[in-house]
C-alpha cells in the first residue's frame, strides 16, 4: 500500500481540520478531526469533533475512542450498533456518548461529561469497516477548574461555646461582630 502524509506534513502539525493520521491511497474514507486542541474548562462538557469523509454513514462501522498512552486506553466503543463500554477506562464511566442520529451523517464525534484535569491529553478516534480502518488524533486542553465548593459555616455563639454548622443553601440573617478562617473554614462570631 502506497502511504502518504496527508497535506505534505506530520501530525501533530496540520492545518484546521485536516486529516490528522496517515491515509493510504484508494481509501474508501478518511477519518477528520480539529488540528488545534479542544479546550474546555474542567467541570464543564466538550465535544471532540470527528467525522468521516465523504460523509458516509457510520452507523454499521466499528467506531472506538481511545486514549493515547494510558494502559486499558478505552473511552468510548460502539460496535454492532451499540455501545459497548464494559471495558471503559473506570475514570469515564457514564460520562461518555456519540451522537446516534448523526452516526448516519458520519459523525463520530465524542462527547464527554464533566471535564477533569485528568481528561487532558492526546485521543485517537478509531474508525473501521470490514475493508478499511482510518483513525484521527484529537487534543484536549483542560484549562482551569471550575469552581466547585460547598461552604460549611461554623458559628460560634458567644453565650454559648457550641459550634453549629449550617448548610450553604440556607439563608442566615444575624449580626456578625467579627469573622475569620480556621482550616479553611470561615468562622463567624455572632450575636446571640
Amino acid at each position: 500500500m502506497d502511504w502518504r502524509p496527508v497535506l505534505g506534513v506530520s501530525p501533530p502539525s496540520l492545518q484546521p481540520y485536516a486529516l490528522c493520521c496517515w491515509v493510504g491511497s484508494g481509501s474508501p474514507f478518511e477519518v477528520l478531526g480539529p488540528v488545534q486542541p479542544v479546550v474546555a474548562v474542567a467541570g464543564e462538557d466538550v465535544v471532540l469533533p470527528c467525522y468521516l469523509k465523504p460523509n458516509i454513514s457510520a452507523v454499521d462501522l466499528h467506531v472506538e475512542w481511545i486514549r493515547v498512552q494510558i494502559d486499558n486506553p478505552i473511552v468510548h466503543l460502539y460496535r454492532d450498533h451499540e455501545d459497548r463500554n464494559e471495558n471503559q477506562v473506570p475514570s469515564y464511566r457514564g460520562r461518555t456518548s456519540l451522537f446516534p442520529e448523526e452516526l448516519k451523517k458520519g459523525n463520530t464525534s465524542l462527547k464527554l461529561y464533566d471535564v477533569r484535569s485528568s481528561d487532558d491529553g492526546p485521543y485517537k478516534c478509531f474508525v473501521q469497516s470490514h475493508e478499511w480502518q482510518e483513525d484521527s488524533w484529537i487534543n484536549l486542553h483542560i484549562k482551569g477548574e471550575k469552581l466547585k465548593f460547598n461552604i460549611k459555616i461554623k458559628l460560634l455563639f458567644l453565650h454559648f461555646p457550641t459550634l453549629m454548622t449550617v448548610s450553604s443553601r440556607l439563608n442566615l440573617w444575624c449580626l456578625f461582630t467579627s469573622f475569620s478562617w480556621l482550616n479553611k473554614t470561615l468562622v463567624l462570631q455572632v450575636l446571640h
